[in-house]
């Protein structure tokens, strides 16, 4: 049985609640016979086909991107960091003469309410 390894981080989840694209495939994952591994921060090896990196912060800890290394196939194992400066190019800054809309988006992963919410549970 095929089997894939999701690795969140050690006090993350997978929680249908936070309204993950990725826990929708998992569930046809499951109907295909896909054997799925929700691995919270890093642990003991697991013998997986496929790894998917889902840490939810903008800086994921080096320790998490060390044990995607033993997997064969890895998908986000090498996003250090989803910083919005260094993932776009397509900034406007203060004195830019940009005259149209724009969308604006904290540096921050997800506005930093992870990072908020690990800082206040003392992490």
């Amino acid at each position: 049985m095929p089997r894939v390894v999701i690795l969140v981080h050690r006090h993350g989840t997978l929680d249908d609640a936070k309204g993950y694209t990725l826990r929708h495939i998992v569930h046809l994952w499951h109907e295909q016979g896909i054997e799925v591994v929700v691995q919270q921060g890093p642990g003991p090896a697991i013998n997986a086909d496929v790894a998917i990196q889902h840490v939810d912060l903008t800086k994921v800890p080096v320790d998490h991107l060390a044990y995607m290394r033993q997997f064969p196939v890895t998908i986000n194992a090498f996003q250090a960091d989803l910083s919005k400066r260094l993932v776009s190019r397509h900034l406007v800054r203060h004195n830019d003469d940009w005259q149209g809309p724009v969308i604006v988006k904290t540096d921050a992963n997800s506005q930093g309410w992870k990072e908020a919410e690990l800082a206040v549970a003392g992490h």
